[in-house]
């Protein structure tokens, strides 16, 4: 019986197909030496430049704005400005260094700023814009924006102004804050009032619960915690052009008619 064979059946005319193994490169040792020369020297360069740039470029001369404006910073603003001579100009973050001014009691929206080799430094601190301003007996003024945050933005013709002859209101002032109802009520009175406070001669803070407005050299009073229905009455009697008489001074809007002395 004839046996066959296992293994597979190759065409005659087939050839196998050999490729070459790659050989692999082998690494000069000396080019390592020379790689790792190259790093060393240009860290070493790097570090020079950053040392030498620490010692010669520092901080001579500062500037500081509010806004993007000409308007020149506060003083208290100023005096931490001018901490930052000496120090280096490059390789800074700028903005760090002022953090701790916003987290007492001054909010800053940003802050840019512009360095001039050899050694000025330009800063321009951003505010949120002044809704209300109040007017201290001494004269001093403070700017508040949303939320009770004070700020730095110079009073407009749109900022609304408040004396304060309120006692305690003037000693929470003395830390830049204000009592959490009282700044709700100042910022209610400041956004419904808008269409309404063009002939207002004077806004008097006198207590926690009266206010009162100043129209033609009359004196209107207000609750505080009647805004909304005082400043109703305020804007009926200025459409109906109501004009009291000569021998009126006070117009009392608290009750739920207008009292007239």
């Amino acid at each position: 019986m004839e046996r066959k064979s296992l293994r597979p059946r190759y065409q005659k005319n087939s050839v196998a197909e050999i490729r070459p193994t790659r050989k692999l490169r082998q690494t000069n040792p000396g080019e390592w030496s020379q790689t790792l020369f190259w790093l060393v020297a240009v860290a070493i360069l790097l570090a020079a430049i950053y040392f030498f740039s620490q010692k010669v470029f520092v901080v001579q001369r500062v500037y500081c704005t509010i806004n993007n404006s000409s308007t020149p910073c506060s003083q208290s603003l100023q005096e931490a400005a001018q901490k930052m001579i000496g120090q280096p100009l490059l390789f800074q973050d700028y903005a760090n260094n002022f953090r701790s001014l916003a987290e007492q009691h001054l909010y800053i929206k940003d802050l840019s700023y512009h360095k001039v080799l050899p050694g000025t430094l330009f800063l321009n601190f951003n505010f949120p814009s002044a809704l209300y301003q109040l007017i201290l007996p001494d004269g001093q003024t403070m700017n508040f924006a949303t939320n009770g945050q004070f700020t730095l933005t110079p009073a407009t013709e749109q900022t609304l102004k408040i004396k304060v002859n309120y006692e305690p209101a003037l000693v929470e002032l003395t830390n830049y804050q204000l009592d959490l109802v009282l700044q709700q009520k100042l910022e209610f009175l400041e956004y419904f009032s808008r269409d309404l406070r063009d002939n207002w001669e004077e806004v008097n803070f006198i207590d926690l619960n009266t206010l009162q407005i100043v129209i033609d050299g009359r004196t209107y009073v207000l609750d505080l915690f009647s805004l909304d229905d005082n400043l109703q009455k305020l804007a009926y009697l200025k459409q109906a052009n109501w004009v009291p008489d000569d021998d009126i001074t006070n117009i009392d809007l608290r009750f739920r008619l207008p009292i007239v002395k």
